[in-house]
């Protein structure tokens, strides 16, 4: 529950930041709903602001940020190569099957690129054999699933069952959808970060340090803030 404060804690607004800090409110009622556009965020926030905002967007949002900052492994560079080879064959199979009379040229592809994507987890399989347990550990962090590959593994020398590395935009990586939602999610927490942190400075005196957040263009808005997102305890 947010703390409730007195009215001599707010400023008295003139028009023009009464103006502001409604759009402020209405944008914080959009943004779980929709994101918003990096033009309209630039217009409603101050110059530190924005740049605030922009940092923390930026930042490291999970392991997969820390990876990418540290580098993918060198060694997956051949492996990637290797899938985009046997991706791009097995692409070749799909538009042969559904050509007339290509049946066996439609085969042929398959088969082809069957050996190919072997040949790739092959290869991964022997690149993991000679590295020590931490290097394992980096490149198995880089992998979308467990490298499970040989009789009974769960891998499978095809399109959908072969390991992809993250970062991958084949539909059947299985980070993709995960990654994309990650990031939604993150871009809504800290453009709701941002735009209360705004209106908090509309509302508030500047020797007033606030970890919370209520609302008011006289107590209109400042109960529109207050019961926005009530399950979040601050912003």
């Amino acid at each position: 529950m947010r703390p409730t404060r007195s009215d001599e804690q707010f400023k008295t607004l003139i028009p023009q930041q009464a103006q502001q800090l409604e759009r402020l409110c209405g944008l914080l009622l959009r943004v779980e709903r929709t994101v918003i556009t990096a033009s309209t965020m630039r217009s409603v926030l101050t110059a530190d602001e924005y740049a605030t905002y922009v940092n923390q967007l930026n930042a490291p949002q999970s392991y997969l940020d820390v990876l990418r900052e540290q580098g993918r492994p060198e060694v997956l560079n051949r492996y990637i190569a290797l899938l985009k080879t046997a991706d791009f064959t097995n692409a070749r199979a799909d538009a042969a099957s559904k050509r007339t009379n290509c049946y066996q040229q439609a085969r042929k592809l398959r088969n082809q690129s069957d050996a190919e994507y072997e040949l790739a987890c092959e290869h991964l399989q022997e690149q993991l054999s000679v590295c020590d347990a931490g290097e394992q550990a980096v490149i198995e962090a880089w992998l979308d699933r467990p490298f499970d590959y040989g009789i009974n593994g769960t891998v499978s020398i095809d399109c959908v069952g072969v390991v992809r590395v993250v970062g991958s935009t084949s539909k059947h990586c299985l980070q993709r959808g995960v990654r994309t939602s990650e990031q939604y999610a993150w871009r809504c927490e800290r453009q709701i970060d941002a735009l209360a942190g705004a209106a908090c400075e509309l509302l508030y005196e500047p020797e007033v340090v606030v970890s919370n957040v209520s609302s008011n263009t006289g107590s209109k808005l400042r109960d529109l803030l207050a019961n926005l997102s009530p399950e979040r305890e601050n912003f």
